[in-house]
């Protein structure tokens, strides 16, 4: 009577020997208490616990299979080198990735040698490959441009166009030189047309405010020959002179 009564409260039919019942119910019972696939939980990795590993392996080089050597031209700046990892290189990266293939010399090498990208630095390349380890970077108006050289000859796109984004963002008639010379060189369509349009509107400012020189010689004269600059000819005769120098 008492499986019966266990029986009909979920449902089930009653009918049958006791040892029939007995093992309906078991079942049951069992079925009830295992976790069906729509109550699945999802459980991930904890993101700080795996950045500060992956800082660790950037820091002290644990499981290194590969030394990459950052070398530069500029007068006085000092190379430096880091043992890192070719997965995590080639993952994130194309320019690794083409290296660590089989056609390329350097894809057997213990070290290569890489060199820093024009208008970038050493600290600022280390800064860039330490970002893929811990995915985060600081950047600001002393050292965007270089981290933006850096990850566009490494090819790191997000980097790129999270740098793109802040130069964007922080555009100013006292940037706005540097900034359309290092889009114009990089290929930053869009903030490149941006820069443009903010140099002939605020032309005079511009103008007067020595940051001109910095543009590339096809940059000045498009400024000095578009009919929208806002700037008088004897402003514009004065920075010419002044690019000139």
């Amino acid at each position: 009577a008492e499986l019966r009564g266990e029986l009909s409260k979920m449902g089930l039919p009653t009918l049958g020997s006791k040892k029939t019942l007995q093992k309906r119910l078991d079942e049951a019972k069992l079925k009830k208490s295992t976790p069906s696939p729509s109550h699945s939980q999802l459980i991930t990795y904890p993101t700080e616990e795996f950045k500060t590993r992956a800082g660790q392996m950037f820091q002290e080089g644990l499981f290194s299979d590969v030394t990459v050597k950052i070398t530069s031209g500029r007068p006085g700046e000092c190379s430096e080198s880091l043992d890192l990892h070719r997965n995590v290189l080639s993952h994130f990266s194309d320019f690794f990735r083409g290296m660590f293939t089989r056609c390329f010399r350097e894809s057997g090498e213990e070290t290569v040698t890489i060199e820093v990208a024009e208008g970038s630095s050493v600290a600022a390349t280390v800064l860039v490959l330490k970002y893929l380890y811990t995915t985060f970077i600081e950047i600001n108006s002393n050292n965007v441009f270089e981290v933006l050289a850096a990850a566009d000859k490494l090819q790191f796109s997000g980097l790129r166009e999270s740098c793109e984004t802040y130069l964007a963002q922080n555009l100013c008639e006292g940037s706005v030189c540097s900034t359309w010379k290092a889009s114009h060189l990089l290929g930053l369509s869009q903030l490149a047309i941006k820069c443009r349009d903010l140099v002939l509107s605020e032309g005079k400012t511009v103008l007067e405010g020595g940051s001109f020189s910095e543009l590339p010689k096809e940059l000045a004269l498009a400024v000095v020959a578009d009919g929208e600059l806002n700037a008088s000819e004897e402003v514009v005769f004065e920075a010419v002179v002044a690019w000139g120098e």
